[in-house]
């Protein structure tokens, strides 16, 4: 699956209905898929393809230029929807790693290294989403950052 392909250098409304039925799609996956350590690997397989199409898209059409404020709409429910997918596949993967306690050990060590790498991709994903769609700071917040951090900001 590549949405690359699609860009011609923008992030446009087609890219946003491509990601997210993509994501609706794993996490209809990631629910059904829920008690099976086999199957839930195989979305959180998915969802790494995903996650990492997403960077290069931003890459390739958001970085390189001022984009423009439909392209960062786009860019935002996608985030939305990215950081509620790997909630919920974080959660799965806890909940299989949970009822595997049966596996051999070092399957369940797989499980919970794919449960806390998903939770750091949340957790960076969330950080990310308010770093590029948080309001601006205001001259006062700017002010007491430069105080703060003794660093032009």
């Amino acid at each position: 699956m590549s949405l690359l392909a699609t860009t011609a250098q923008r992030f446009d409304r087609e890219i946003e209905d491509l990601f997210c039925a993509t994501i609706k799609r794993l996490i209809n996956d990631a629910i059904e898929a829920a008690d099976d350590p086999v199957a839930i690997e195989a979305v959180c397989e998915q969802w790494q393809e995903l996650l990492d199409e997403f960077r290069a898209l931003e890459k390739e059409t958001l970085l390189r230029r001022e984009p423009r404020p439909e392209e960062l709409r786009s860019h935002k429910v996608i985030y939305q929807q990215a950081i509620l997918l790997a909630g919920l596949l974080g959660a799965a993967v806890q909940r299989v790693h949970k009822v595997s306690w049966n596996l051999e050990r070092s399957a369940r060590a797989l499980i919970k290294e794919r449960w806390e790498l998903l939770e750091r991709q949340r957790e960076g994903l969330v950080f990310e989403y308010n770093g590029w769609h948080s309001p601006p700071l205001t001259p006062a917040q700017i002010e007491l950052a430069k105080k703060i951090l003794c660093v032009p900001v």
